[in-house]
């Protein structure tokens, strides 16, 4: 029979500092607020390949301070691509940095206290420099309580820190409004156990839960070979009774690259000074990812605005041709979005770096029904 004792917040503080040096075996404190067994059941290490040998997947260690999931790893796997995924038991030891530089990437997240949480921090930061890439998870900023420390967590390297070190232990549903390629193929998710987080450093916040929590920030890479570090706030591992599509935000954490090329919008009004302005990135585009534009509704000529389009050249920009009484300011042909004000296109994988000429038009009404195409600015974009 597991023994297992449910604990107030207030409580779990003051027992964590005598139960988290336990013996292997004993009953520890755990971040769920309940006393469970340590038992270490042995990892589950793949051999590395051959020096300078190249691999077609990618090589993924989960390493919490949580006994396996086996049924998580396999989904990781397979959202990547088939790349291997395996597991190192952080609660009973460390993963040094001689391990760690034979995979492409480390997944953790805290429950138990982590056997050295000071030198895994530090060993995830030298394995980041070298290249590697990093996801953590549920309780990594959970101060108090079980928590990752070291380097890792420093502004230089972590995207977020917790003002309260503290967790919301409630569920609270993603709010649809991440815009990298974390977001790709992912409908929804949700876990009773986030972080209460803020950004630091460099971190870049994407995407939100209903009640305002941060789900995902990420750092962008520093330009010196660095790897990338995303923050999930949440993990898929059973013990978290999970929800979602957990296993695909990791795995577009680390295969996708979020913040290797972050995009961009640059507005361009032209030559002729014809054209309105009105038309603005609210993010920039991403690929796999949603792409949030807005045109303004004011009419110019006419009384009213009864639609809005964004058009997307597929053969580039070009100015100095008037059309309309204003500037077409992209070739033909285009892809065309129609909306009322707020664009949301989507934006196909596989498709980082390429770079597109975009233009807004409105459509105007006046008092007796005359119609009015209103050609505005251009975005030139480079797909993140």
């Amino acid at each position: 029979m597991r023994l297992s004792l449910t604990l107030s917040a207030a409580v779990f503080s003051l027992l964590l500092p005598a139960v988290s040096s336990a013996q292997t075996g004993g009953l520890e404190m755990t971040n769920e607020g309940i006393l469970k067994a340590n038992i270490f059941t042995g990892n589950v290490l793949t051999a590395p390949l051959p020096a300078g040998a190249k691999s077609a997947v990618s090589r993924i260690l989960y390493a919490p301070s949580e006994s396996d999931d086996a049924v998580y790893r396999a989904a990781i796997s397979a959202a990547a691509g088939g790349a291997v995924v395996d597991y190192f038991d952080a609660r009973n030891a460390t993963p040094d940095s001689v391990l760690l530089s034979t995979y492409d990437a480390v997944h953790t997240w805290a429950n138990y206290a982590f056997f050295d949480s000071i030198g895994f921090g530090n060993n995830l930061a030298t394995f980041n420099d070298a290249g590697g890439h990093v996801v953590m998870g549920s309780f990594c900023t959970y101060t108090n309580g079980n928590s990752l420390s070291g380097a890792i967590m420093s502004p230089s390297y972590s995207p977020v820190w917790s003002p309260t070190g503290s967790n919301h232990f409630t569920s609270s549903l993603y709010n649809g409004d991440g815009t990298t390629c974390i977001y790709a193929g992912v409908t929804s998710f949700d876990s009773i156990f986030r972080d209460v987080l803020a950004p630091q450093g460099s971190g870049i916040v994407d995407g939100t839960t209903a009640d305002g929590e941060i789900a995902h920030a990420y750092r962008p890479l520093p330009g010196t070979g660095a790897g990338v570090i995303v923050y999930s706030n949440g993990a898929g591992g059973v013990q978290l009774s999970p929800t979602g599509d957990w296993a695909i935000l990791v795995a577009n954490s680390i295969c996708c690259l979020p913040g290797a090329n972050p995009g961009t919008c640059s507005a361009r009004k032209g030559v002729m000074g014809l054209n309105p302005g009105g038309y603005n990135c609210v993010n920039a585009p991403s690929a796999g990812a949603s792409w949030n534009t807005t045109v303004d509704l004011t009419p110019v000529v006419g009384t009213s605005t009864l639609q809005t389009l964004v058009l997307v050249s597929l053969t580039g920009g070009i100015d100095n041709v008037p059309l309309l009484g204003y500037e077409m300011l992209a070739l033909p042909p285009y892809v065309v979005n129609v909306a009322a004000g707020a664009h949301t296109l989507p934006v196909p994988g596989g498709t980082s770096g390429f770079a597109l000429a975009t233009q807004a038009a409105r459509v105007e009404l006046d008092s007796i029904g005359n119609v009015f195409i209103v050609l505005l600015n251009a975005q030139d974009v480079v797909i993140g």
